[in-house]
C-alpha cells in the first residue's frame, strides 16, 4: 500500500524538517511545471481568443458598509451644546 517508504525518525525535528523540506520542494516544481503548461497552452490558444474578441469581464466590487465608529451618537447630536 506504500507507494514511496522514508525511512527517517519522526520523532526527531531535524527529520521532519528534512523531508518537509524535500516534499515543499517537489511541490513547488511540479507548481512550476504546471504554470508553464498552462502558459504555453494559452499561447497555443491566443489566435482562436483574438478572433472571437471577447470583452474582458468587469470586476464587481460590493459597498462597504458603515462601521459603528463612522456613526456619530445620537446622544451627541441632540444634547444641547454647553456655553
Amino acid at each position: 500500500m506504500i507507494d514511496f517508504p522514508i525511512p527517517a525518525n519522526d520523532d526527531a525535528s531535524k527529520s521532519i524538517a528534512a523531508i518537509l523540506k524535500h516534499m515543499c520542494e517537489a511541490i513547488q516544481e511540479g507548481l512550476n511545471e504546471r504554470a508553464l503548461d498552462k502558459d504555453a497552452q494559452a499561447e497555443e490558444e491566443a489566435p482562436a481568443m483574438e478572433a472571437t474578441e471577447e470583452k474582458p469581464v468587469e470586476k464587481k466590487t460590493r459597498a462597504r458598509r458603515p462601521r459603528k465608529s463612522d456613526e456619530t451618537p445620537k446622544a451627541e447630536e441632540e444634547a444641547p451644546k454647553a456655553e
